[in-house]
Protein backbone atom coordinates (compact mmCIF):
# COMPACT_ATOMS: atom_id res chain seq x y z
CA UNK A 1 0.00 0.00 0.00
CA UNK A 2 1.16 3.33 -0.88
CA UNK A 3 -0.14 6.80 0.22
CA UNK A 4 0.01 9.92 -1.58
CA UNK A 5 3.32 11.52 -2.91
CA UNK A 6 5.54 12.16 -0.09
CA UNK A 7 3.08 9.72 1.84
CA UNK A 8 4.70 7.12 4.12
CA UNK A 9 5.17 3.57 2.42
CA UNK A 10 4.46 0.59 4.90
CA UNK A 11 5.35 -2.49 4.43
CA UNK A 12 3.00 -5.73 4.11
CA UNK A 13 4.45 -8.79 5.81
CA UNK A 14 5.33 -11.40 3.00
CA UNK A 15 4.27 -15.30 3.37
CA UNK A 16 6.62 -17.30 5.43
CA UNK A 17 8.36 -19.82 3.53
CA UNK A 18 8.22 -23.54 4.32
CA UNK A 19 10.38 -24.11 7.98
CA UNK A 20 11.43 -20.93 7.72
CA UNK A 21 10.71 -20.47 11.49
CA UNK A 22 11.94 -23.87 12.25
CA UNK A 23 15.82 -23.19 11.13
CA UNK A 24 15.26 -19.58 13.10
CA UNK A 25 15.13 -21.56 16.32
CA UNK A 26 18.14 -23.66 15.11
CA UNK A 27 20.27 -20.72 14.86
CA UNK A 28 19.40 -19.37 17.70
CA UNK A 29 20.40 -22.44 19.75
CA UNK A 30 23.43 -22.83 18.50
CA UNK A 31 24.37 -19.05 19.01
CA UNK A 32 23.25 -19.66 22.57
CA UNK A 33 25.52 -22.67 23.42
CA UNK A 34 28.14 -21.08 21.50
CA UNK A 35 27.89 -17.80 24.15
CA UNK A 36 27.95 -20.22 27.15
CA UNK A 37 30.59 -22.20 25.88
CA UNK A 38 33.30 -19.11 25.21
CA UNK A 39 33.67 -18.18 28.63
CA UNK A 40 36.37 -20.89 29.86
CA UNK A 41 37.68 -22.64 27.34
CA UNK A 42 39.07 -26.57 28.49
CA UNK A 43 42.36 -28.34 28.47
CA UNK A 44 42.20 -29.55 24.72
CA UNK A 45 44.78 -32.19 25.83
CA UNK A 46 43.57 -35.88 25.94
CA UNK A 47 43.43 -36.37 30.10
CA UNK A 48 46.37 -38.83 30.18
CA UNK A 49 48.80 -36.40 29.00
CA UNK A 50 48.05 -34.00 32.07
CA UNK A 51 49.01 -36.42 34.45
CA UNK A 52 52.52 -35.96 36.10
CA UNK A 53 55.05 -37.67 34.94
CA UNK A 54 56.94 -40.58 37.36
CA UNK A 55 59.22 -39.41 40.52
CA UNK A 56 62.51 -39.51 39.56
CA UNK A 57 66.06 -40.96 41.78
CA UNK A 58 63.45 -43.06 44.26
CA UNK A 59 66.33 -44.75 46.61
CA UNK A 60 66.23 -46.38 49.61
CA UNK A 61 68.01 -45.47 53.20
CA UNK A 62 67.43 -45.97 56.94
CA UNK A 63 68.13 -43.08 58.84
CA UNK A 64 66.06 -44.33 61.62
CA UNK A 65 66.76 -47.69 61.56
CA UNK A 66 63.69 -48.03 59.12
CA UNK A 67 63.80 -48.59 55.79
CA UNK A 68 62.87 -45.15 54.43
CA UNK A 69 61.97 -44.44 50.69
CA UNK A 70 62.90 -41.24 48.84
CA UNK A 71 62.19 -39.68 45.56
CA UNK A 72 62.73 -36.14 43.51
CA UNK A 73 59.26 -34.87 42.71
CA UNK A 74 58.01 -34.43 39.30
CA UNK A 75 57.89 -31.01 37.24
CA UNK A 76 56.30 -31.44 34.33
CA UNK A 77 52.45 -33.35 33.45
CA UNK A 78 52.97 -36.51 30.60
CA UNK A 79 52.35 -33.40 27.90
CA UNK A 80 55.36 -31.47 28.74
CA UNK A 81 53.82 -28.48 30.26
CA UNK A 82 54.76 -27.55 33.69
CA UNK A 83 53.16 -29.04 36.91
CA UNK A 84 50.44 -26.49 38.77
CA UNK A 85 48.44 -27.38 41.61
CA UNK A 86 48.81 -30.14 44.32
CA UNK A 87 50.63 -32.74 43.61
CA UNK A 88 50.65 -36.16 46.01
CA UNK A 89 52.07 -39.38 45.83
CA UNK A 90 51.40 -42.93 46.59
CA UNK A 91 53.66 -45.49 47.63
CA UNK A 92 52.93 -48.83 46.31
CA UNK A 93 55.06 -51.72 47.55
CA UNK A 94 55.73 -55.89 46.67
CA UNK A 95 57.01 -58.04 49.65
CA UNK A 96 58.54 -61.89 49.32
CA UNK A 97 59.34 -63.32 52.84
CA UNK A 98 62.30 -64.80 54.02
CA UNK A 99 63.55 -67.66 52.05
CA UNK A 100 62.17 -66.48 48.57
CA UNK A 101 63.48 -64.68 46.08
CA UNK A 102 61.79 -62.00 44.19
CA UNK A 103 60.99 -63.32 40.18
CA UNK A 104 61.90 -60.66 37.69
CA UNK A 105 59.79 -61.83 35.07
CA UNK A 106 56.56 -62.46 37.33
CA UNK A 107 54.08 -59.51 37.29
CA UNK A 108 54.85 -57.74 40.04
CA UNK A 109 51.46 -57.26 41.59
CA UNK A 110 52.80 -53.69 44.09
CA UNK A 111 49.94 -52.89 46.28
CA UNK A 112 49.59 -49.44 47.80
CA UNK A 113 51.07 -48.98 51.38
CA UNK A 114 50.70 -45.57 51.59
CA UNK A 115 49.59 -41.97 50.67
CA UNK A 116 51.71 -38.83 51.16
CA UNK A 117 50.44 -35.40 51.19
CA UNK A 118 54.04 -33.19 51.13
CA UNK A 119 51.77 -30.32 52.53
CA UNK A 120 51.10 -32.14 55.45
CA UNK A 121 54.29 -33.22 56.04
CA UNK A 122 56.23 -29.97 55.40
CA UNK A 123 54.18 -27.95 58.78
CA UNK A 124 55.47 -31.58 60.65
CA UNK A 125 58.98 -30.83 59.89
CA UNK A 126 59.37 -34.19 57.73
CA UNK A 127 61.07 -34.26 54.41
CA UNK A 128 58.47 -32.97 51.55
CA UNK A 129 59.20 -36.74 49.54
CA UNK A 130 60.15 -39.14 51.34
CA UNK A 131 57.87 -42.21 53.49
CA UNK A 132 59.53 -44.42 56.44
CA UNK A 133 58.11 -48.05 55.96
CA UNK A 134 56.45 -49.04 59.73
CA UNK A 135 56.09 -52.29 58.73
CA UNK A 136 59.01 -53.95 57.59
CA UNK A 137 60.40 -57.16 59.10
CA UNK A 138 63.84 -58.83 59.03
CA UNK A 139 64.53 -60.72 56.43
CA UNK A 140 62.06 -60.01 53.92
CA UNK A 141 62.60 -58.24 50.75
CA UNK A 142 60.98 -55.38 49.60
CA UNK A 143 60.62 -53.53 46.06
CA UNK A 144 59.04 -50.19 46.48
CA UNK A 145 57.62 -47.61 43.39
CA UNK A 146 56.29 -44.05 43.96
CA UNK A 147 53.51 -42.84 41.92
CA UNK A 148 52.55 -38.91 41.52
CA UNK A 149 48.90 -37.70 41.47
CA UNK A 150 47.11 -35.07 40.20
CA UNK A 151 44.53 -32.89 42.00
CA UNK A 152 41.60 -35.56 41.50
CA UNK A 153 43.64 -38.81 42.58
CA UNK A 154 44.44 -39.98 39.22
CA UNK A 155 48.20 -41.66 39.21
CA UNK A 156 50.44 -41.07 36.98
CA UNK A 157 52.75 -43.42 35.86
CA UNK A 158 55.30 -45.89 38.50
CA UNK A 159 58.60 -44.52 39.59
CA UNK A 160 61.73 -47.10 38.84
CA UNK A 161 62.22 -49.50 41.46
CA UNK A 162 63.74 -49.51 44.39
CA UNK A 163 64.25 -52.79 46.04
CA UNK A 164 66.31 -54.11 49.83
CA UNK A 165 66.60 -57.44 51.70
CA UNK A 166 65.61 -55.75 54.50
CA UNK A 167 68.19 -56.42 57.60
CA UNK A 168 68.57 -53.89 60.33
CA UNK A 169 71.53 -52.71 61.80
CA UNK A 170 72.88 -53.30 65.49
CA UNK A 171 72.61 -50.51 67.81
CA UNK A 172 76.13 -49.25 68.90
CA UNK A 173 76.62 -50.21 72.56
CA UNK A 174 77.98 -46.45 73.38
CA UNK A 175 78.87 -44.68 76.63
CA UNK A 176 78.98 -40.79 76.91
CA UNK A 177 81.99 -38.98 79.06
CA UNK A 178 81.93 -35.15 80.22
CA UNK A 179 84.34 -33.07 78.88
CA UNK A 180 85.47 -29.29 78.88
CA UNK A 181 82.39 -27.97 76.53
CA UNK A 182 82.56 -31.61 74.68
CA UNK A 183 81.35 -34.94 74.80
CA UNK A 184 83.36 -38.32 74.48
CA UNK A 185 81.34 -40.58 73.16
CA UNK A 186 83.46 -44.34 73.55
CA UNK A 187 81.31 -47.16 71.01
CA UNK A 188 81.61 -50.71 71.97
CA UNK A 189 82.94 -52.30 68.22
CA UNK A 190 80.35 -53.66 66.27
CA UNK A 191 79.84 -55.66 63.57
CA UNK A 192 77.76 -55.63 60.43
CA UNK A 193 76.03 -58.56 58.40
CA UNK A 194 77.48 -59.93 55.80
CA UNK A 195 77.84 -58.24 52.38
CA UNK A 196 77.71 -55.00 54.20
CA UNK A 197 80.30 -52.38 54.09
CA UNK A 198 80.70 -50.66 57.24
CA UNK A 199 80.43 -47.12 56.82
CA UNK A 200 81.41 -45.94 60.47
CA UNK A 201 79.56 -43.82 63.23
CA UNK A 202 77.04 -40.87 62.94
CA UNK A 203 75.87 -38.94 65.88
CA UNK A 204 72.79 -36.94 65.94
CA UNK A 205 71.82 -34.11 68.43
CA UNK A 206 67.89 -34.03 69.48
CA UNK A 207 66.85 -32.07 66.45
CA UNK A 208 67.95 -34.65 64.57
CA UNK A 209 70.74 -32.52 63.36
CA UNK A 210 74.00 -34.66 62.60
CA UNK A 211 76.99 -33.24 64.48
CA UNK A 212 79.53 -36.05 64.17
CA UNK A 213 80.66 -39.40 62.37
CA UNK A 214 83.48 -41.29 62.66
CA UNK A 215 85.38 -43.24 59.89
CA UNK A 216 85.09 -47.51 59.67
CA UNK A 217 87.43 -48.52 62.70
CA UNK A 218 87.32 -45.50 64.76
CA UNK A 219 84.85 -46.04 67.91
CA UNK A 220 85.05 -42.87 69.70
CA UNK A 221 84.17 -39.62 68.65
CA UNK A 222 83.55 -36.38 69.83
CA UNK A 223 80.84 -33.30 70.08
CA UNK A 224 83.01 -30.04 70.74
CA UNK A 225 81.62 -26.82 70.71
CA UNK A 226 79.25 -27.47 73.92
CA UNK A 227 78.53 -24.83 77.13
CA UNK A 228 79.39 -26.45 79.84
CA UNK A 229 76.63 -26.83 82.85
CA UNK A 230 73.78 -27.68 79.85
CA UNK A 231 73.03 -31.18 79.42
CA UNK A 232 73.57 -32.84 75.75
CA UNK A 233 71.10 -35.45 74.08
CA UNK A 234 72.12 -37.25 71.12
CA UNK A 235 72.09 -40.45 69.62
CA UNK A 236 75.02 -42.95 67.92
CA UNK A 237 74.28 -44.72 65.06
CA UNK A 238 75.67 -47.69 62.86
CA UNK A 239 76.24 -46.76 59.31
CA UNK A 240 76.76 -49.21 56.32
CA UNK A 241 76.25 -49.76 53.18
CA UNK A 242 74.11 -52.66 52.17
CA UNK A 243 74.60 -55.13 49.15
CA UNK A 244 72.04 -53.50 47.13
CA UNK A 245 74.15 -50.15 47.53
CA UNK A 246 71.80 -48.37 49.87
CA UNK A 247 73.27 -46.24 53.28
CA UNK A 248 71.53 -47.35 55.65
CA UNK A 249 71.66 -46.73 59.83
CA UNK A 250 70.95 -48.63 62.74
CA UNK A 251 68.57 -47.41 65.45
CA UNK A 252 70.31 -44.77 67.65
CA UNK A 253 71.56 -45.40 70.92
CA UNK A 254 71.09 -42.72 73.54
CA UNK A 255 73.32 -40.85 74.52
CA UNK A 256 73.48 -37.69 77.27
CA UNK A 257 76.01 -36.37 79.16
CA UNK A 258 76.81 -32.54 80.97
CA UNK A 259 79.68 -30.97 79.70
CA UNK A 260 81.84 -29.46 82.53
CA UNK A 261 84.78 -26.81 82.69
CA UNK A 262 88.01 -29.39 84.14
CA UNK A 263 90.20 -26.78 82.95
CA UNK A 264 91.44 -24.04 85.23
CA UNK A 265 92.30 -20.05 83.56
CA UNK A 266 95.45 -18.99 83.62
CA UNK A 267 96.80 -17.33 86.60
CA UNK A 268 96.84 -13.14 86.27
CA UNK A 269 99.92 -11.63 85.02
CA UNK A 270 102.56 -8.43 85.67
CA UNK A 271 101.40 -8.39 89.17
CA UNK A 272 103.14 -5.07 90.78
CA UNK A 273 103.12 -4.12 94.78
CA UNK A 274 103.65 -0.52 95.37
CA UNK A 275 104.19 1.21 98.98
CA UNK A 276 101.58 3.94 99.60
CA UNK A 277 100.47 5.74 102.17
CA UNK A 278 97.20 4.30 102.63
CA UNK A 279 98.60 0.60 102.43
CA UNK A 280 100.20 -1.68 99.83
CA UNK A 281 98.66 -1.08 96.45
CA UNK A 282 98.32 -4.29 94.14
CA UNK A 283 97.74 -4.55 90.49
CA UNK A 284 97.44 -7.34 87.92
CA UNK A 285 96.15 -8.16 84.61
CA UNK A 286 93.88 -10.75 83.33
CA UNK A 287 95.47 -13.51 81.29
CA UNK A 288 93.34 -15.73 78.74
CA UNK A 289 90.24 -15.73 76.88
CA UNK A 290 88.22 -16.99 79.97
CA UNK A 291 86.91 -14.61 82.20
CA UNK A 292 87.22 -14.53 85.75
CA UNK A 293 84.73 -15.27 88.52
CA UNK A 294 86.55 -14.52 91.27
CA UNK A 295 90.30 -13.13 92.09
CA UNK A 296 92.05 -14.54 95.08
CA UNK A 297 94.58 -11.73 97.01
CA UNK A 298 97.56 -13.68 99.04
CA UNK A 299 99.85 -12.49 101.59
CA UNK A 300 103.14 -14.09 103.29
CA UNK A 301 105.60 -12.27 105.21
CA UNK A 302 107.42 -14.75 106.89
CA UNK A 303 105.63 -18.09 106.21
CA UNK A 304 103.62 -19.61 104.05
CA UNK A 305 100.89 -18.14 101.55
CA UNK A 306 97.22 -17.04 103.30
CA UNK A 307 93.96 -15.70 102.04
CA UNK A 308 93.75 -11.75 102.14
CA UNK A 309 90.57 -11.06 100.17
CA UNK A 310 88.43 -12.74 97.40
CA UNK A 311 87.43 -9.86 94.94
CA UNK A 312 84.74 -10.03 92.36
CA UNK A 313 86.69 -11.35 88.75
CA UNK A 314 86.65 -7.66 87.08
CA UNK A 315 89.03 -6.83 89.75
CA UNK A 316 92.41 -5.80 89.07
CA UNK A 317 93.38 -3.99 91.56
CA UNK A 318 93.81 -4.06 95.78
CA UNK A 319 94.69 -1.82 98.02
CA UNK A 320 96.12 -3.71 101.45
CA UNK A 321 95.34 -1.12 104.32
CA UNK A 322 96.29 -3.83 106.95
CA UNK A 323 100.32 -4.09 106.13
CA UNK A 324 102.21 -3.09 108.98
CA UNK A 325 104.65 -0.42 108.44
CA UNK A 326 108.15 -1.16 107.80
CA UNK A 327 107.52 -5.09 107.53
CA UNK A 328 108.10 -6.48 104.03
CA UNK A 329 105.43 -8.75 102.50
CA UNK A 330 105.30 -11.70 99.42
CA UNK A 331 102.41 -10.81 97.54
CA UNK A 332 100.19 -13.21 94.81
CA UNK A 333 96.79 -13.46 93.50
CA UNK A 334 95.17 -16.39 92.24
CA UNK A 335 92.13 -16.69 89.35
CA UNK A 336 88.85 -18.65 89.79
CA UNK A 337 86.38 -19.42 87.00
CA UNK A 338 82.80 -20.17 87.52
CA UNK A 339 83.16 -24.21 87.54
CA UNK A 340 85.33 -23.30 90.70
CA UNK A 341 88.55 -24.25 88.70
CA UNK A 342 91.63 -22.28 90.43
CA UNK A 343 94.28 -20.79 88.91
CA UNK A 344 98.54 -21.58 89.62
CA UNK A 345 99.42 -18.48 91.49
CA UNK A 346 100.77 -15.45 89.74
CA UNK A 347 104.35 -14.55 89.78
CA UNK A 348 104.92 -12.80 93.63
CA UNK A 349 105.83 -9.45 94.12
CA UNK A 350 107.77 -8.46 97.32
CA UNK A 351 107.47 -4.88 99.32
CA UNK A 352 108.02 -3.02 102.28
CA UNK A 353 105.14 -1.18 103.67
CA UNK A 354 105.46 2.38 104.55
Amino acid sequence: MRSGRGGTRLALPSRERPGARGGSVVLALLVVLTCASCGRRGDPRPPELQLPRAPQAVALSAPGGRPTVSWTAPRDDLGGRTLTGEVRYRVVRRAWPPGEAPCEGCPEDLRPVAEVDPAARKTQGLPETSWTDPDASPGWTYRYRVEATDRRGRPGPSSGPAQILWTPLPAPRTEALPGDAEVLLRTAPAEVPPGFELLGLRVYDASSRRVGAAAPGQWELRVGGLPNGVPWTGSVHLAARTPEGWEVESPGTPASAVPIDAVPPLPPSDLVALAEPEGVFLHWAPSGAERYAEVIVLRADEGDFAELARLKGEAVSYVDASAAPGRTYRYSVRARDAAGNESLPAREAVIRAR
